[in-house]
């Protein structure tokens, strides 16, 4: 029998940049000042959207692949989004998740720590999580969980503003990919100017 604030999992999903933006494994070394945010919780954020008359079966059929779809391609120009947090064995960092009262059951939890496949001690977290809740006939919550290291508050909105533009997108019958394009450019664009480095934008 379901409590009052459960939750029931309709799938799971495991999201991936298109393959020719993840085609080379890359590494990306943390600075002094993201050493900071290593033994940080993850921060926890929740979206709410009213869209009365949102059925489960179209929520599941239509809103979930084009979501799903959208953050592929979203998750191109925010590629360390995509990745895991890899510390050496000789750290002490942990993650410890904390409770977020009646919405817990809505944020997505980070993934434990994994041992390295590679044969190293190396400690590999996950750094983004998001979990898509359905209020049949209200609407839905984005919950989104991510590690401090990856992205503040101003960087994380980046990345939901630049998926809410891509999925409405998706969401058209019929997909302009020059207007995709265009979003993924700007968002280039915007990141560049951002963090004051030279670029390609396109």
């Amino acid at each position: 029998m379901a409590t009052e604030n459960s939750v029931t999992v309709l799938k799971h999903s495991l999201v991936s940049p298109p393959s020719s933006a993840a085609a080379t494994a890359m590494s990306l070394p943390l600075t002094f000042l993201d050493m900071l945010w290593l033994h940080f919780s993850p921060v926890e954020r929740l979206v709410l959207y009213e869209v009365p008359q949102l059925s489960r079966a179209h929520f599941i059929e239509h809103i979930i692949p084009k979501l799903e779809h959208s953050l592929s391609l979203t998750l191109q120009p925010f590629l360390p989004l995509a990745g895991n947090l890899i510390v050496p064995s000789n750290s002490n960092s942990a993650n410890h998740a904390r409770n977020c009262c009646d919405f817990h059951p809505l944020i997505p939890e980070l993934k434990p720590s994994t041992e390295d496949d590679s044969g190293s001690t190396a400690r590999i977290t996950p750094v983004l999580a998001l979990q898509v809740t359905l209020f049949p006939d209200c609407g839905m919550s984005i919950g989104i969980s991510n590690h401090h290291t990856v992205g503040d508050a101003g960087s994380i909105f980046r990345f939901m503003k630049t998926w809410a533009a891509l999925c409405s997108k998706c969401l058209e019958d019929n997909i302009d990919r020059d207007d995709v394009a265009a979003t993924l450019a700007k968002t280039q664009r915007d990141l560049t100017q951002f963090f004051g480095t030279k670029g390609s934008s396109s």
